[in-house]
């Protein structure tokens, strides 16, 4: 039974040296133009089932997560492509208004 509590804590303390690392890495990026906090995301290990019923396995860290608002993301997205569209507009409109100089003014 302790080779089985020594492994519970070998996944605990490896998730939280994961946790670490994010941490470390956010501090780090603090003040980088652009960048979005990092997390952690940990489950429960798959239990065993033994004699006497189910025993927890410890944790898994399962994926390193980005923090950020998708509704404001989308929106960012959509105002550029709109930027992009009206600067294309506007160089062939320019275009044209050079073939014809007199015409528009």
């Amino acid at each position: 039974m302790s080779s089985g509590m020594l492994s519970i804590g070998i996944t605990g303390i490896h998730a939280a040296q994961l946790g670490l690392e994010a941490t470390q890495h956010n501090i780090a990026n603090a003040n980088t133009p652009g960048y979005s906090r990092q997390y952690i995301q940990q489950s429960a290990g798959i239990p065993r089932l033994t004699g006497s019923g189910y025993f927890g396995s410890g944790t898994t860290v399962d994926t390193v997560r980005r923090a950020y608002d998708k509704y404001l993301t989308a929106q960012t997205f959509a105002a550029q492509a709109t930027a992009s569209e009206s600067a294309a507009q506007l160089a062939k409109l320019s275009q044209i208004d050079n073939i014809l100089p007199g015409c528009s003014r």
